[in-house]
């Protein structure tokens, strides 16, 4: 597994500014959670539920370094306890469970 936070540099507010990813051995998305410019919760998704406007990606998530060449994206690899406190504070910041 790898965690990424990335940065979508963009100045639309009704889109998700920071993503946070959990991505399998084999680069699909497995959980993901979208927070907007300000920290809001946008949603969160898992193969079991998708939550709020997020879902997982129907396509392989690229390695840091493409997605980093657009310029579009700041993408940063972080820890799996760094991804799980996001992951818990989305839940509970949307009166659910996991």
């Amino acid at each position: 597994m790898r965690f990424l936070k990335v940065k979508w540099n963009h100045a639309h507010a009704d889109e998700p500014h920071l993503i946070f990813q959990e991505v399998d051995g084999g680069s699909w998305e497995t959980r993901k959670v979208e927070l907007f410019k300000g920290g809001a919760v946008c949603g969160y998704a898992s193969k079991a539920a998708d939550v709020g406007d997020s879902i997982l990606s129907d396509q392989p998530i690229p390695s840091i370094e493409a997605i980093n060449a657009s310029g579009e994206f700041d993408a940063e690899p972080i820890t799996q306890e760094a991804f799980e406190r996001v992951w818990v504070w989305a839940i509970n910041a949307q009166g659910l469970q996991a």
